[in-house]
C-alpha cells in the first residue's frame, strides 16, 4: 500500500575495529503479515557502480553473538587482580545471558564476576593472576558461552584495546593475542 515500513542510513558496529565510517544499514522488522513486500537499496552518496561490492540478506533472524574483551595486554605483580571488561556484540535478536570461561588457564590464574546478564552488552571481571612473576608474558583465552535455540554456542573472547577517534567514536580494535605479564614488584624508594 505504498507506507514505508522502515528507513535506515548507518549503523554502528562495534565490532568493526578501524573502520571509521559504519555505513553498513541494518533493519529489523516483523512483516505485519502475508503478502508482497519492496526493498529499496542505494547509494546516498551516488556513487554505486560495478567497482563496489553489495551484500544483502533477507531472512529470519539468526541469533548470535560475538565477544571483544579489553585490554589485550594486562601487566601485574604476584597475586594481584586485574579488572577487565568484556563485550557483547549480539546479533539478530540474541539477549540471552552469555557465562565466561577461561581456556585451558595456566596454574594460579583464575577469572571471577560473571555472567553478561541477558539483556546486558558489556561486564567487568576480575582476572587473578599466579602468586610468582613470569619469565614470559602469559597467552590465555577466554569464551563465552550461551544457549541459543536450545543448542549450547561457544565463541571466543576476541582481545581488543578500547580507542577514540577524533574525541568522540569509540572503537574495539582488535589484537592477535591476550597476554598477562606478571611482574616482579619494583623495589620501594625510602624517603630521606
Amino acid at each position: 500500500d505504498g507506507k514505508r515500513l522502515l528507513f535506515n542510513d548507518d549503523t554502528v558496529d562495534r565490532g568493526q575495529g578501524l573502520c571509521t565510517h559504519h555505513a553498513d544499514s541494518l533493519l529489523e522488522v516483523e512483516l505485519p503479515e502475508a503478502g508482497a513486500y519492496f526493498v529499496h537499496l542505494s547509494d546516498i552518496q551516488k556513487k554505486g557502480g560495478p567497482a563496489y561490492g553489495y551484500r544483502l540478506r533477507i531472512s529470519a533472524r539468526r541469533p548470535s553473538f560475538d565477544l571483544r574483551v579489553v585490554p589485550s595486554a594486562i601487566n601485574a605483580t604476584p597475586g594481584q587482580s586485574r579488572t577487565i571488561k568484556v563485550y557483547a556484540l549480539r546479533r539478530d535478536g540474541f539477549d540471552g545471558e552469555i557465562a565466561m570461561t577461561l581456556r585451558n588457564p595456566p596454574p594460579g590464574l583464575t577469572l571471577s564476576g560473571g555472567p553478561i546478564p541477558a539483556g546486558k552488552d558489556e561486564i567487568e571481571l576480575q582476572l587473578s593472576v599466579p602468586g610468582a612473576p613470569s619469565e614470559a608474558p602469559l597467552k590465555i583465552g577466554i569464551d563465552g558461552i550461551a544457549k541459543i535455540n536450545g543448542k549450547e554456542v561457544v565463541r571466543p573472547a576476541v582481545p581488543a584495546d578500547d580507542t577514540m577517534q577524533a574525541f568522540l567514536w569509540r572503537h574495539l580494535v582488535t589484537t592477535e593475542e591476550l597476554v598477562v605479564s606478571v611482574n616482579k614488584p619494583k623495589p620501594k624508594r625510602g624517603r630521606r
